[in-house]
């Protein structure tokens, strides 16, 4: 299918292979911006289409760039530049007062890391606490930089700038000349990715890769990009340790007939549970446990390669490794 598609455009634009090379992108719709996404194979076109049919961000369209016109490059790349920096609050944040305010500390913090790394510069944190955030810059006694923000958490949990002092020094300028820049954090990739994540959680490492070296012209390790990602399904689906924990495998019956029910449920599209399957047994035997499994069997599903989660009762790996 992408194949089909790029040639097909290839064709539009009357584009000679041997000269011209065409590159895809989507534009991924986030707060106050647009972030562009690399096409490259069938599964990043997929990721496009169910981003398209997911959510209300209607607005993604297709980007062409080449190489047969410099200036049409340097159009790009500029437009491409100014896609993957922060809103543009905190492209002024040199003009910051004390009615800048932000949702959480989280974002506040986000917010002075996006703009920090934009810039290639580097700040220290002095203070961090749940009602308090001040930092200053890294090269503060190297170059004098009076550069410093301090906020507070207001009554409505809000948080709020009381104190800025800026722009950097004009001696101050980025010296961060490596691949990778400190601030750009695997929890700092995570908040990043979310949407994209809630939207697809397929969405492959190699992509992370290209959003954020497209998003701050640095580059992160496959090994953060990973975690990262872990982070994000870790925040929208919940932990899935703690997931397992709160995993009910049985409900005893204190009533006239003791017992202990099983119910086996599904989801259906709606994400709304209802029941496939239920028994009443006096106790977890293998027996008991052989009938169960073998009703769900039966009457659900006969589907090979199931994945069961269990408490690893003895019961229930004795049925299991029954034919």
């Amino acid at each position: 299918m992408f194949q089909e598609i790029l040639n097909r455009v290839y064709d539009v634009v009357g584009c000679d292979r041997m000269y011209v090379e065409l590159k895809l992108f989507m534009r991924y719709p986030m707060p106050g911006k647009y972030v562009p996404i690399a096409l490259e194979d069938d599964e990043s076109l997929s990721a496009m289409w169910l981003s398209v049919t997911q959510t209300s961000a209607m607005a993604m369209e297709e980007h062409v760039d080449s190489d047969r016109d410099e200036d049409d490059d340097a159009r790009n790349n500029d437009k491409a530049i100014k896609a993957g920096v922060p809103s543009q609050d905190w492209l002024r944040v040199d003009e910051v007062d004390q009615r800048t305010r932000v949702a959480s500390l989280q974002q506040l913090k986000n917010f002075v890391k996006a703009w920090s790394i934009s810039r290639n510069q580097m700040f220290r944190v002095l203070e961090s606490e749940p009602t308090k955030y001040v930092i200053e810059c890294a090269r503060k006694e190297v170059c004098h930089c009076p550069w410093r923000l301090r906020a507070i958490m207001t009554k409505s949990f809000s948080f709020k700038i009381v104190r800025y002092v800026g722009p950097h020094a004009s001696n101050c300028l980025g010296d961060i000349t490596c691949g990778d820049h400190p601030l750009i954090s695997s929890d700092f990739v995570a908040d990043l990715i979310e949407d994209f994540i809630r939207t697809d959680p397929s969405f492959k490492v190699q992509s992370i890769l290209t959003f954020v070296k497209n998003q701050y012209q640095f580059s992160i390790t496959y090994k953060r990009a990973w975690l990262a990602k872990q982070k994000a399904i870790s925040n929208i689906f919940g932990d899935w340790d703690k997931s397992y924990q709160e995993l009910p495998d049985g409900t005893h019956l204190y009533g006239k007939y003791k017992g202990k029910l099983l119910i086996a449920m599904g989801t259906d599209a709606n994400f709304q549970l209802f029941p496939l399957a239920f028994a009443v047994v006096e106790e977890e035997s293998t027996e008991d446990w052989s009938w169960f499994l073998a009703c769900i069997r039966r009457s659900v599903t006969d589907r090979k390669d199931l994945c069961v989660i269990s408490d690893r009762h003895r019961g229930i790996l004795a049925a299991m490794n029954e034919p």
